[in-house]
């Protein structure tokens, strides 16, 4: 089947535009954790009698942000838990005084460091991966080279997110590409490559991996506010596979969940790392 180039760019602009606000989204995160005003740890899980509404709504879509959850209020709610979390807590006692040192605490726990540390190693995988997708020269459409080039430079945005992410959570991030996935995965594949639809065919897989480990992924941290990053990461992950799928025709050939997303091929924390 072939596919429209002008589709293929139409499409990887929507996703380029998600990406954009899903990433300033979660830098925001991020600098609200590092200067302090975002708490570590587990938040509740139902809203406390006397909670305000902004408080509610925190907790129902933060604590715990489970995958039900996730299903239940769609992307918009992952892309602004980051806003209501801030809202928690933020109206400081009269009686405190401003500390005179900043003092940079750790964000989060071993468990989440590991996670972290496993996702900026697929990401890193991920651009490899997509670097040498380029340097065969077997994709000759000319939409598809530009979507594999837009998506390694996503990619590479996620790893730096994920790796900045690691750091806050007092842990060091991972650089590298996943040696167990390099060897065990990518390896073999790469050096099978013949044609562009074997290219779309692996990096379709490479997507899929890191989509299910980022679904799999949510709910999983020790420091709830952790689940905002990898569920935005993921949602954008999770286009490249289903737009994938319809390049390579897998939404339409029964491959078992074709453009859908699952998290059966979860890559497990500390995989690798």
């Amino acid at each position: 089947m072939d596919i429209p180039q002008d589709f293929i760019r139409r499409e990887a602009r929507d996703i380029e535009a998600a990406h954009q606000v899903a990433m300033r989204n979660d830098r925001a995160t991020l600098d609200r954790l590092v200067s302090g005003d975002g708490a570590s740890g587990a938040e509740p899980t139902d809203a406390a009698p006397n909670a305000s509404p902004a408080d509610a709504l925190a907790d129902l879509i933060l604590g715990p942000m489970s995958r039900r959850r996730v299903l239940m209020f769609g992307g918009a709610a992952v892309a602004t838990s980051a806003i209501f979390a801030a809202c928690k807590g933020a109206t400081p006692s009269v009686s405190v005084v401003p500390p005179t040192t900043l003092v940079t605490v750790p964000q989060g726990t071993a468990k989440d460091v590991a996670i972290l540390r496993t996702a900026s190693s697929i990401e890193a995988l991920a651009v490899a991966v997509y670097t040498a997708a380029i340097k065969t020269g077997l994709v000759k459409t000319a939409a598809t080279l530009d979507l594999i080039k837009l998506f390694q430079s996503q990619h590479n945005q996620h790893g730096d997110l994920f790796q900045r992410s690691t750091r806050t959570a007092g842990g060091t991030a991972f650089v590298d590409p996943n040696p167990v996935l390099m060897q065990q995965v990518v390896q073999p594949r790469l050096a099978a490559l013949k044609t562009e639809a074997d290219v779309v065919s692996l990096v379709y897989d490479l997507e899929h991996l890191a989509s299910a480990t980022y679904q799999a992924d949510i709910g999983m941290f020790d420091n709830v506010k952790f689940n905002t990053t990898v569920a935005s990461v993921g949602a954008t992950e999770a286009r490249h596979v289903a737009l994938l799928a319809v390049i390579s025709n897998k939404s339409a050939t029964g491959t078992p969940d074709g453009a859908f997303q699952t998290d059966g091929d979860q890559v497990n924390a500390g995989t690798g790392v």
